[in-house]
């Protein structure tokens, strides 16, 4: 038979049996229910070979093709002058008339030069016609009589010097002849005409002034454009003549065809200047500043946005393998725009594109396929914002 003591003891034991597993198997659950990891929810882009066009860019600058100076032969006096700076003119235009002070002294010099010359070259031609009488005189004597054949030698020698005297005379007199139908031709070109269809971008002289012979009178450029960049060494081996070049212009992409690449650099910038003429129709004005674009190939490889790519030190992304998150490393080859070509990734790797800021290696993820929300080249805060909106 137990006592009351005891057994009250007893009971108290037997409590304590059964309270203390309960105690600890509550705190265990508690403890296991801390330790669960929540997976992080990310978007992702499955990763493909793409091309892109392969282009070079550059600062380019809108000339004309020919600039012309216009001016006259010889020094005068600038009688008018018919065009203005901004006109248009086509081929054939009269742009200004000259006087000249010295013609009439000139001419007249001329004239006197071949007068004296003419009655040379007349006075030679009689002394050989008289040479030539003699000559068959002696020789119709000699026949008959025997006579000298030293004296008809002499005579022979005589007649052959006095023509080639008379030849001479007689070309220096037909030169100085066209000679002075040269210079009267040449005075009456008191005028100076468009040799090109263009505009007038300035004049150089006014009328009354005096100019010099080769001065330039007005300045005209073609009507045809050219788009002008200093290109690098190498970029200048990668772009032949004849390629098509293009640049936008008020939202319209205007065309060019490359037509010289200088074969000297530039003393200044190093680069090799490129012309492309411009074969689009604009509106285009002298000295405008383009963004030309020259394609020179195509690039394949993996592309992704910028935006996806982190840095530490060096460039990584993370992707998605066995829902966890894996740093991977990667080698930016180009850029182009917002785009990366990138190295150290293979086609089909899940790339996260959305809550990469939120994982690191190793993380449990879950993948979500909500790609309405998620454009590619959003950052993480850019989504999160479009989010909240």
């Amino acid at each position: 038979m137990v006592r009351g003591g005891t057994y009250m003891k007893y009971l108290k034991k037997l409590a304590l049996l059964i309270v203390i597993p309960l105690l600890f198997t509550a705190c265990g659950g508690q403890d296991n229910d801390e330790n669960i990891v929540k997976a992080k929810p990310v978007v992702v882009k499955k990763l493909a070979v793409e091309t892109y066009v392969d282009n070079l860019r550059y600062d380019g600058t809108i000339k004309p093709k020919l600039l012309i100076k216009k001016g006259f032969a010889k020094n005068g006096v600038i009688q008018k002058v018919y065009v203005k700076a901004g006109d248009r003119i086509k081929f054939g235009d009269l742009i200004a008339s000259i006087s000249y002070d010295d013609d009439i002294v000139e001419l007249e010099d001329d004239n006197e030069k071949i007068n004296e010359l003419k009655e040379k070259y007349q006075e030679i031609e009689s002394d050989l016609r008289m040479f030539s009488i003699n000559y068959a005189k002696e020789k119709t004597s000699n026949n008959a009589k025997g006579g000298s054949k030293e004296k008809l030698a002499k005579l022979e020698k005589e007649i052959i010097d006095k023509e080639k005297e008379y030849k001479d005379k007689r070309d220096e007199y037909k030169k100085a002849v066209f000679y002075r139908l040269m210079r009267k031709r040449a005075n009456m070109q008191d005028n100076i005409y468009s040799d090109v269809e263009g505009y007038v971008l300035k004049v150089l002289s006014n009328e009354t002034e005096m100019t010099a012979a080769g001065y330039p009178v007005v300045l005209i450029r073609s009507n045809q454009l050219v788009v002008e960049a200093g290109i690098s060494s190498e970029d200048a081996k990668k772009i032949k003549v004849g390629d098509v070049v293009d640049f936008e212009q008020k939202g319209e992409t205007m065309l060019a065809i490359v037509t010289e690449i200088e074969g000297l650099p530039d003393e200044n910038t190093g680069t090799y200047t490129l012309r492309a003429e411009i074969i689009s129709k604009n509106d285009l004005q002298i000295g405008e500043l383009v963004d030309l674009n020259v394609e020179i190939g195509e690039k394949k490889g993996i592309w992704v946005s910028i935006n996806h790519i982190m840095n530490d030190g060096e460039s990584y992304i993370y992707l998605v393998q066995d829902d966890r998150a894996v740093r991977r490393t990667v080698e930016i080859l180009e850029i182009d725009d917002s785009k990366a070509l990138i190295n150290g990734v293979a086609e089909g790797d899940e790339m996260i594109i959305k809550g990469y800021n939120s994982v690191s290696d190793g993380y449990k993820v879950s993948v979500s396929n909500d790609e309405k929300a998620d454009d590619e080249n959003m950052t993480d805060e850019e989504n999160s914002n479009e989010k909240s909106n």
